[in-house]
């Protein structure tokens, strides 16, 4: 999850996006929805917290890893220790905005109530971040 359309698109074809001349294969992008999510309290470890991340001895470049295994590895180790905290708040590496993953624990997934905002093909927002961003469906 994110706070606003652009960093989600960069968290979910960021790569593909860079990897392939701003290109996204357009089975992806037609096949996705977009919802609004209403989350309820949840426990979280805030890596975007200096303190946080000084207490896990992590610096930020190592969460912003182009490498996805070490944020995974990182994400892995906060999934089971024994704090069993619901997910992680991080730091998209491509717009610096905050992102929250949550963990399948504690029935979370039936505590989240989500508005359908529509296809992501048909969104204007979703059009205008491929033009801002060069952008092509193939």
């Amino acid at each position: 999850m994110g706070q606003d359309l652009p960093t989600i698109l960069f968290e979910v074809f960021g790569d593909e996006m860079f990897e392939n001349d701003c290109r996204i294969r357009a089975w992806r992008w037609m096949s996705l929805r977009i919802s609004e999510m209403h989350i309820p309290p949840v426990s979280v470890c805030d890596l975007t917290d200096v303190q946080t991340r000084a207490a896990l001895r992590v610096d930020l470049a190592s969460l912003m890893a182009l490498e996805l295994e070490i944020p995974q590895a990182w994400a892995l180790a906060i999934m089971n220790h024994g704090a069993e905290v619901d997910g992680i708040q991080y730091q998209s590496r491509f717009t610096s905005r905050k992102c929250l993953a949550l963990f399948d624990r504690h029935e979370i997934g039936s505590k989240i109530r989500t508005k359908l905002m529509g296809e992501l093909s048909k969104l204007p927002q979703a059009s205008k971040f491929l033009d801002e961003h060069n952008v092509v469906i193939v």
